[in-house]
């Protein structure tokens, strides 16, 4: 026997837009203290990404610098790898800053936090931090977190917050997000 539905459900329109996620730049202060804080593996797995990107990135800094340097005209071996070494020095902390400090400043997340799907805010709930609170997370404050034996970076993993020491030092968190 068929049965027939006394209440059927209408088809979605062809005007209806598909749910997505939502960007979390866009979200309010309410919506983003609903987002759960990260916990220390996706932490560690996006700083690792991140970790591994930079130094394909660095290395291939270096290698142009070389070239570059090589085109030069002769000197002494010993005067091109100081050269190099100043110049690629240079470069690398251009590239850092760029990578860590800028991604981090205007989007809230690196290359490898945007892949594990998760992202910098304030404490206070509010998405973008700024380049101050940016430089003193990623440089000041992950230098700290380094210095005492990598303890800073395993805080997460005992604090009920799950706030690393540089999360502390900036007043941010990481949080999941889509």
């Amino acid at each position: 026997m068929l049965k027939v539905d006394k209440n059927p459900t209408p088809a979605p329109s062809s005007t209806e837009q598909p749910k997505r996620a939502i960007k979390i730049n866009h979200l309010k202060k309410e919506d983003i203290s609903k987002l759960e804080n990260a916990t220390f593996l996706p932490r560690f797995f996006a700083l690792l990404l991140d970790g591994v990107i930079i130094a394909i990135i660095q290395l291939m800094a270096w290698a142009i610098t070389s070239i570059v340097l090589k085109g030069l005209p002769k000197s002494d071996p010993e005067t091109l790898l100081r050269a190099s070494i100043v110049a690629t020095s240079m470069l690398n902390i251009v590239i850092s800053w760029i990578y860590f400090i800028e991604a981090t400043a205007k989007r809230g997340q690196t290359l490898g936090k945007k892949i594990i799907r998760i992202k910098v805010v304030k404490q206070d709930n509010t998405a973008h931090i700024g380049r101050l609170r940016a430089f003193l997370r990623e440089w000041i404050g992950k230098i700290m977190s380094a210095m005492i034996f990598g303890i800073g970076f395993l805080l997460p993993l005992f604090r009920k917050d799950r706030l690393a020491l540089h999360d502390m030092v900036a007043s941010t968190k990481v949080v999941k997000c889509d």
